[in-house]
This record gives structure tokens, sequence and C-alpha cells, in this order.
């Protein structure tokens, strides 16, 4: 074999190795992230609503574009009250998994929640453009326009 070819090799090897061990590294942070979440999960189901939002904290800063973590941190953060934290990460939550319809509905119920009409209207548009059938959506949008519009 030519010493040209040989290198081209070598380069294909160097190139192919280093996909296996990034999908390996991927696979094994995926592992961990669905660890946290089912521990998070498990924390919820027993009431620890405080050790469920360190777990998930620390997941989100860990893996900051992973909308699951952010979705169930959300969830936790309106459940002890801190609606601007949890609008905070249903937002992130949308942004990162925009064709979630949950995501969307639960951003819409914090907005709604806090009188932010215009937040979950304009959210409410964007799921409608890209799921023009969304039933659910429409009557969550004609819900939040007739609130906004009572005052």
């Amino acid at each position: 074999m030519s010493r040209a070819r040989l290198v081209v090799w070598g380069g294909v090897m160097v190139i192919g190795m280093g996909t296996l061990w990034l999908a390996s590294a991927r696979s094994a942070s995926m592992r961990e992230t669905e660890i946290a979440l089912g521990r998070a999960e498990r924390l919820l189901d027993r009431g620890d609503v405080g050790a469920a939002a360190a777990v998930l904290t620390r997941l989100v800063r860990q893996q900051p574009r992973c909308a699951g973590a952010h979705a169930l941190l959300a969830d936790v953060r309106s459940m002890q009250g801190r609606d601007a934290q949890a609008l905070e990460h249903y937002r992130a939550a949308v942004e990162l998994a925009p064709r979630d319809a949950q995501a969307c509905y639960d951003l819409v119920a914090c907005c709604v929640a806090a009188h932010s009409y215009d937040v979950a209207e304009r959210y409410l548009v964007r799921r409608l453009r890209d799921e023009p059938a969304d039933l659910y959506a429409r009557r969550l949008l004609a819900l939040v326009r007739d609130r906004r519009d009572r005052g």
C-alpha cells in the first residue's frame, strides 16, 4: 500500500475511533440523564420536593439542553410557588422541544396563572403555526384571549 493510502486510512481510523468515543460518551450521558430524571421523579412521588429540585437543578446545569429536565424542574418550581423560575424553565423546555405539545400547554398554564396572557398567546400562535390541527391549542388560545380581554 502506498504511503498516501496509509495516511488516508490512518485518518479514517482516527475519525472512526473518535466517532465511536463520542457515541459512547453521548450514550453514557443519556443514561446519567435518565437516572437523574428517574431519581427526581421518585423523590417527587415521596413528596420530597426540595431534594427533587436539587437533583434537577444539578442536572440542568450539567445538561442545559435537556428539555425533560427543564420541564420537570419547572413543575417543581411551580409546586414551590416560584412562578418566575417555573416560567423560565417552561420556556426553556418549549424552546428546546418546540413540537412537545405538553411543554407548550404547561407554559401556557403558568402564563395564565401569572396573568401573562400576551406571552401565552405568542406561544400558542407558534404552536398552531407548527401544528394547525391542534384543537386543544385552539381552545386554549380562545381561553387566553377571552381572559386577556376581560382584563
